[in-house]
């Protein structure tokens, strides 16, 4: 994944293209939080957190840091991390 290996623009270009096709998918709102976030693009980062928050109104970071499984621990704290800062709650 571009994300993971800080091809961020190249993410959110992918990103995009996912939305384009499944506007509903919330694994794609996530995706274009943490993305924004590295990107410093905070305000879009919280806009893509507030539709996932939509559609999932109990989401939540620790639930879903709970049962991932990144082989680096790093990047899932990263990735934990841009969710928390893009307004996403614990």
């Amino acid at each position: 994944m571009y994300r993971t290996i800080g091809q961020y623009d190249e993410a959110l270009s992918a990103l995009k293209e996912a939305n384009r096709i499944r506007p509903k998918f919330e694994l794609i709102y996530m995706e274009l939080a943490a993305t924004y976030i590295h990107l410093d693009r905070e305000e879009e980062a919280r806009a893509a957190a507030d539709e996932l928050l939509k559609m999932d109104p109990k989401f939540s970071v620790e639930r879903l840091a709970s049962f991932m499984a990144y082989k680096n621990p790093a990047d899932q704290e990263r990735y934990v991390e841009a969710l928390r800062k893009a307004g996403l709650p614990d």
